[in-house]
């Protein structure tokens, strides 16, 4: 299925980064610097806040987010924002 090839490559693209993936969660709202997610079995909604929000569907990156996550990250990983999350 695309859904698992999708789980898988963020898992594996996810592996020693600074940031974390989101299963069978659903967004709920994006509001001013945080997204409102909620769980889709218990219905618990959380916050995640981030700087930019940069909304995308498919499952490859594009160039520009691409580049992007790779300035501040590949260099110096500790710098790298903490809220750098991706859902899936």
């Amino acid at each position: 299925k695309i859904s698992e090839y999708a789980t898988d490559q963020f898992k594996r693209r996810s592996a020693g980064k600074n940031f974390e993936v989101k299963l069978n969660s659903l967004v709920k709202a994006v509001e001013p610097n945080r997204l409102i997610i909620a769980d889709k079995v218990t219905g618990e909604e959380s916050a995640i806040p981030f700087g930019a929000c940069v909304w995308s569907t498919g499952i490859k990156m594009h160039p520009l987010c691409e580049e992007l996550k790779q300035t501040p990250c590949d260099d110096d990983p500790e710098s790298c924002p903490a809220n750098i999350r991706s859902l899936a």
